[in-house]
C-alpha cells in the first residue's frame, strides 16, 4: 500500500471506448485479410506515417512493406471532430510529404464515411480502390 501512495502512475486521456472499438474491428479484420494474402498492405494502429522521422499518427495506417510507405490512412471521429479529421486527411494527402494515396474518416456516431484521394478528390465512400475493400463491412455486427 505504501508503494501506491508514493508512486501514482501518470495516465493520460486517450480515445473513448467506441473510438477504440472501431479501430479494433477495422484492424483485426484488415490484419486477417493481410495474413491470408487477400491484401498486400499491412495494417498498424496509431503508428507514425514515416518511421524514419517524427510524423503524424493516424488511427490506422496500411503500409506497403516493400517500400515501407503508408498507402492508406484511416481516422476515427465523433460528431465534433469529423470536419477537423477530414481536413487533416486532405492536408496530409495534398502535402505529398508522405505519398499517401487514400485517406478515410469514419464518424462512429453518425456512421458517415469520408474518403479523399489525389486521384478522385472527396467522396462519401468507405471503399478503398487500393485494396478493393469496403471498410464499412468490417464494422457490421
Amino acid at each position: 500500500m505504501r508503494y501506491y501512495q508514493e508512486y501514482t502512475p501518470s495516465m493520460s486521456i486517450n480515445s473513448p471506448r467506441p473510438h477504440q472499438e472501431v479501430i479494433t474491428k477495422l484492424l483485426v479484420r484488415l490484419y486477417l485479410l493481410f495474413e491470408a494474402g487477400q491484401i498486400t498492405l499491412q495494417p498498424y494502429p496509431e503508428t507514425m506515417i514515416d518511421s524514419g522521422q517524427s510524423s503524424p499518427v493516424p488511427d490506422i495506417i496500411l503500409v506497403d512493406l516493400e517500400s515501407e510507405q503508408a498507402q492508406i490512412i484511416v481516422e476515427i471521429a465523433n460528431k465534433t471532430g469529423f470536419k477537423a479529421d477530414c481536413k487533416k486527411v486532405r492536408t496530409l494527402i495534398d502535402a505529398k510529404d508522405y505519398d499517401i494515396r487514400e485517406g478515410f474518416v469514419y464518424n462512429y456516431q453518425t456512421h458517415d464515411w469520408y474518403k479523399y484521394s489525389l486521384a478522385k478528390g472527396e467522396e462519401v465512400s468507405a471503399f478503398s480502390d487500393i485494396i478493393q475493400q469496403d471498410f464499412s463491412i468490417f464494422l457490421k455486427k
